[in-house]
């Protein structure tokens, strides 16, 4: 139970640094006009994608979590789970 927690916190950690990674490079793309605002949140598929990895793993379990987590986080497109959130919430 003790590895699994800090699996799931190595994995937060790893999907919150890609988002934030993310979010810088996109906000160089960006015009000078349109916002710049950083939100530092961890996406749910970064964190169970690190959480998968680390629990998977026997030899460096926190180093794979916090990795996959962080390379999921960083290359996950931001609206297309906007998009799939929209049509969880419309089937309600």
């Amino acid at each position: 139970m003790k590895c699994l927690v800090k699996v799931l916190l190595a994995a937060v950690a790893g999907a919150a640094v890609g988002g934030t990674i993310r979010q810088q490079v996109e906000s160089r793309h960006r015009g000078p006009d349109e916002s710049t605002e950083l939100v530092i949140a961890a996406s749910p598929v970064g964190i169970g994608a690190g959480l998968i990895a680390g629990l998977l793993l026997k030899r460096h379990p926190l180093i794979a979590a916090f990795l996959v987590a962080a390379n999921v986080g960083a290359n996950v497109d931001s609206e297309a789970m906007a998009r799939m959130a929209e049509r969880f919430r419309s089937a309600d």
